[in-house]
């Protein structure tokens, strides 16, 4: 079984997490970039549609992409190169905004925290299609396989999301995630369920 560190030298995670850091110490200086680039449907139908790609930078909830990318999308990065884990990355945020945007045409609003979630769920979800035997060393005591966290995360996102009586949002989560799923496996030319229960 091929086991992982997170911490190493890993371009694209690190320039990420920059990002990430960057605007929470901008937020911090109250300098006002917030409302140029988090998610906001009406801005976006207005034409802003970068807002599809740089809206993961400014929620709240921000600590999970964190932490999805320091464990998962070095993972990605390992495996598939540093451009092709920023294409995941934005790709994945640009799918699971559009995916909001359709629940607001049915008249369901996604709040920004779910948004946050699900997108440090779906790098995982990618991560794990990738190498599902990837181990993680959980403080050097022992190896935890990436799939079993990705479930735990996944039962914490259907509690979560249940606690706010959302059920509408499960069915967001369960569609975007067969969509990415899809195009993954589209894209990369390989069949995406037989690899989350491929035991080699």
């Amino acid at each position: 079984m091929v086991t992982n560190n997170p911490i190493y030298s890993s371009k694209a995670t690190i320039f990420l997490i920059i990002l990430y850091l960057a605007v929470y110490l901008a937020n911090s200086l109250a300098l006002n970039i917030t409302s140029l680039f988090n998610f906001n449907i009406f801005a976006i139908f207005n034409g802003q549609w970068w807002r599809l790609f740089t809206y993961p930078f400014f929620d709240p909830l921000f600590v999970f992409s964190l932490l999805g990318l320091l464990f998962f999308g070095s993972i990605l990065e390992r495996l598939l190169g540093p451009a092709q884990l920023l294409l995941i990355f934005f790709s994945i945020a640009a799918i699971n905004g559009l995916a909001a945007i359709a629940l607001y045409a049915i008249g369901f609003i996604a709040p920004i925290f779910a948004l946050s979630l699900f997108h440090a769920y779906y790098i995982m979800l990618a991560a794990v299609i990738f190498a599902p035997q990837f181990t993680i060393s959980l403080m050097g005591i022992t190896q935890v396989n990436i799939r079993l966290i990705v479930i735990f995360f996944c039962i914490y996102l259907i509690i979560t999301m249940r606690l706010f009586l959302a059920p509408l949002l499960l069915a967001y989560l369960a569609l975007s995630s067969l969509i990415i799923m899809l195009l993954l496996g589209l894209l990369y030319r390989f069949n995406p369920f037989k690899r989350l229960i491929s035991r080699n």
